[in-house]
């Protein structure tokens, strides 16, 4: 059932009604079982989420009917995952955000978080997954004895004195906001309130997404790009669809993601005493060369947020990043926290001209990304594995999360989605034509797979 981050499908082909529903009857034989020996967690209260996608308040009812021991729904309407996280864990209950985060529109699905703020990974993915598939027919038509109590809460109000608490009030930026649509629509308060001159862009809820796509690269930032410079803004910044994901826009253009993530790293490895960063297989050279630099400790996981947060809870880690725009700043969450992490960021920098300034200093690496549509994931990659190991015998292989082969100064990465019908290609060289024919060549296996 679980990708690399929650739980996700199309609508209404996969995710339905009646699977929302039945995600709510697991949901509460889950909470039943695991309150039993944490008496600390709250057992019929759960908190509740949305982004802005259009089938949400469907999958919202379909879900609550379907929490039938919970007493009490807190819910926070439309907030970012990271504000839900941190309500689970203040509240002290399980958390459940209807959410596909950066997917098109067509998709919808649910993440989950634990009292701890932390999403579900592993054992408990393993657990809810039994009591989904446990759960008897004979369930589905029962009535709920009585109707929830339905508490509204404004947990952005929440979130931003959290985040204040700890960040000073930064100086007087003008920055163009994307909000993409989407749940970072209710963000715009909180960076006004710190200081900052706030052009918006794509600032009304709507999850069809009108103003772009929700996945903030640079090929669907085009216009936020022309805005920063049109406006003769400091910088802009720009979020996916569910606010958990960052990009950074300064006048030179778009930041490229792996060396914005590797900037943080780096400098939070400069500034903490803790210096042990946590990322993914997927993950640039650039980040391995300039944690090193920092004297820090870079550890590897498989792709995927929530792997990253149990990396870095396992290695007892302070700092972690995925190249998407994942920032996590453990002080604030054990998961991805963009908003926070970028504050932090900004409160330790004279301005954002720091990040390319560092950034030259390393070896410039040339990062390419494909995908390819497949049907069956796990089929294609069987026959990929041994097609890409003899064109490239003599690479270092890493099989932690689909095939990834290395050189001193080059990989590629090929491995199927935790979130899509697709498998996906990444690679990098400090040379840009050897990027160029390393994807090129990924795609190539890839179709060749996906069309015999």
């Amino acid at each position: 059932m679980f990708g690399s981050a929650g739980i996700r499908g199309l609508v209404p082909k996969e995710i339905d009604e009646n699977f929302a529903r039945k995600i709510g009857l697991a949901m509460s034989d889950y909470i039943d079982k695991y309150t039993e020996g944490h008496p600390e967690y709250e057992k019929e209260s759960v908190c509740i989420a949305t982004d802005t996608r259009l089938s949400n308040q469907l999958l919202r009812r379909a879900l609550i009917s379907g929490l039938t021991s919970i007493a009490n729904i807190k819910d926070f309407g439309i907030v970012p995952t990271p504000c839900l996280a941190l309500m689970a864990k203040k509240f002290r209950t399980f958390g459940i955000m209807i959410t596909a985060s950066h997917n098109p529109p067509e998709y919808n699905g649910f993440k989950f978080f634990n009292p701890e703020g932390i999403s579900f990974y592993g054992k408990e993915e393993k657990e809810f997954e039994e009591a989904f598939e446990s759960l008897k027919t004979s369930r589905k038509g029962t009535p709920k004895k009585e109707k929830p109590n339905i508490e509204k809460i404004n947990g952005i109000e929440i979130y931003s004195k959290e985040i204040k608490k700890t960040i000073p009030k930064l100086p007087g930026y003008k920055i163009v906001l994307d909000m993409t649509n989407g749940a970072a629509t209710r963000l715009s308060d909180l960076y006004k309130e710190l200081g900052f001159d706030v052009v918006e862009l794509n600032e009304r809820p709507d999850g069809s997404f009108p103003g772009r796509s929700p996945e903030p690269v640079e090929a669907t930032l085009q216009k936020t790009i022309a805005l920063v410079k049109d406006t003769h803004a400091d910088f802009g910044i720009a979020y996916d669809g569910d606010g958990d994901r960052i990009a950074l826009i300064d006048q030179n253009g778009f930041v490229p993601l792996n060396e914005f993530c590797a900037f943080f790293a780096w400098k939070r490895c400069k500034i903490l005493s803790n210096k042990k960063v946590s990322t993914n297989i997927d993950a640039s050279k650039i980040i391995d060369i300039m944690v090193e630099d920092a004297n820090g400790q870079l550890f590897k996981t498989k792709v995927g947020d929530v792997s990253i947060t149990y990396e870095m809870l396992k290695q007892d880690g302070q700092t972690a990043v995925e190249q998407c725009g994942h920032l996590f700043s453990r002080e604030m969450l054990p998961g991805p926290s963009p908003t926070y992490s970028f504050f932090w960021l900004l409160s330790k920098m004279a301005d954002t001209n720091e990040i390319r300034q560092t950034v030259r200093k390393f070896p410039k690496f040339h990062l390419r990304k494909g995908k390819v549509s497949v049907t069956n994931k796990s089929a294609a990659m069987d026959k990929i594995k041994p097609l890409l190991t003899k064109k490239y015998p003599s690479a270092t292989m890493n099989e932690l999360d689909g095939v990834r082969l290395d050189w001193k100064d080059s990989f590629i990465l090929i491995r199927p989605s935790g979130t899509e019908h697709i498998i996906r290609v990444t690679c990098e060289s400090t040379n840009e034509k050897k990027a160029e024919e390393l994807l090129s060549t990924g795609m190539k296996i890839i179709e060749s797979v996906a069309t015999s």
